[in-house]
């Protein structure tokens, strides 16, 4: 299993585990009582499709105060070995069990067949999107179960083209999609048309569909982020800088339009979970962002303008983003301190996002993280509640 996981042909996290306990001359502590709960079987985890089998309640009044000194027990060794098919003994083989074991061997062997015919079958029609979308929409609609990603995509590559009116989108506009429903046309409703130096800070941009849109085919885009991500366009001309926001490379007065779409609220703070190993960037400085702001408005032309988009509501921080309040938009807008700006705010409520007044998004408190959250809001909200998006002139 280890040699098929080194080759490429298996995706186990299992057998590493357990050579990790091997190579480090580990002992495992199962306990009586389950202490950890498994989310990954409602369909979101890797190798894990939507089933029930491994839910189990967690005894709350259940903990161990005290360990004795580990030690190995060897019945229940003996009982591993046997799990896994160690050191069974062969006993000499009849005619008659000789024949009953071809027979097994051979329907194992068609059993093997048909798990492998059906799992290729099911990968087949996974790396269909149509396919994908029908399954997304047969088990509900939830989000970022399989095929959720698909039915994003479709649905902003709509909205970005439609002619919206933000101030009354339609009724369940963005039903079950996180705030990118809202950011991305909102984006590129404000954008230019025309030749110009664009900066995406913080990667928004970085999906073939979007720089596909004709809205950006005749800029010079510029893409800073972190680290390398697991896909890039530089086959459109596409240039990546991989450096903090809150200290560019770029010169004064570089960039005619500046993008920083749900990237602000990561900064200063632990961007190791998901954007970097570089674990000088597991941070808690929750003020650094004011830092970015200033570069903006130092590598920003005369009259250029930055786009920004944050999750709104009570400030919490949830160590690897936080949510702005109605105090750290005001320091945005004073630390830049431009010719104009323009705030918006637009909340998803009864199964759709709308444009909404700032006192009623202040109060928000609701965010469902994919990452750690135990469970969905009864609307399966996908991530923000309420977002805010700010036009800052130069």
């Amino acid at each position: 299993m280890l040699g098929m996981q080194m080759s490429g042909r298996l995706d186990s996290w299992a057998i590493r585990w357990y050579l990790s306990v091997f190579m480090n001359d580990g002992l495992v502590l199962y306990p009586a009582k389950s202490m950890v709960a498994n989310n990954g079987f409602d369909g979101s985890g890797i190798h894990c499709p939507g089933q029930n089998a491994f839910e189990n309640f967690i005894d709350k009044d259940f903990f161990v105060k005290d360990f004795a000194e580990p030690s190995l027990s060897l019945d229940a060794m003996e009982e591993i070995k046997k799990y896994f098919k160690i050191n069974h003994p062969k006993p000499p083989k009849k005619r008659f069990e000789f024949i009953g074991g071809v027979m097994r061997t051979g329907f194992n062997l068609i059993k093997k067949a048909v798990g492998k015919a059906k799992n290729l079958a099911y990968r087949f029609f996974l790396s269909n999107e149509n396919f994908k979308l029908w399954l997304f929409n047969f088990k509900g609609k939830i989000p970022w179960s399989e095929g959720y990603n698909v039915y994003k995509k479709r649905f902003i590559c709509q909205s970005i083209e439609a002619n919206l009116n933000f101030n009354k989108l339609p009724q369940k506009y963005g039903y079950r999609i996180d705030e990118r429903a809202v950011e991305y046309p909102w984006l590129f409703s404000r954008l230019n048309d025309g030749f110009e130096f664009l900066l995406d800070a913080g990667s928004f941009l970085n999906f073939d569909y979007i720089l596909s849109s004709g809205k950006l085919k005749d800029k010079k885009i510029f893409i800073s982020t972190l680290a390398p991500e697991s896909s890039s366009c530089w086959d459109k001309g596409i240039s990546y800088i991989y450096e903090d926001l809150r200290s560019t490379c770029f010169r004064d007065e570089f960039f005619d339009t500046i993008v920083c779409c749900s990237t602000l609220e990561h900064v200063g703070l632990d961007n190791t979970l998901l954007y970097t190993g570089d674990m000088d960037k597991k941070e808690n400085k929750t003020d650094t962002y004011l830092d970015v702001i200033s570069e903006f408005k130092r590598i920003l032309k005369p009259g250029g303008r930055v786009f920004i988009t944050v999750p709104y509501g009570k400030n919490i921080n949830y160590k690897w983003f936080q949510v702005f309040n109605s105090a750290m938009v005001e320091d945005i807008v004073k630390t830049f301190n431009g010719s104009t700006s323009s705030v918006s705010y637009f909340m998803y409520k009864n199964d759709g996002w709308s444009m909404c007044d700032k006192q009623s998004a202040d109060g928000n408190e609701d965010f469902f993280d994919i990452h750690t959250s135990a469970k969905y809001f009864p609307d399966y909200l996908a991530f923000s509640r309420a977002i805010v998006c700010i036009e800052l002139k130069k």
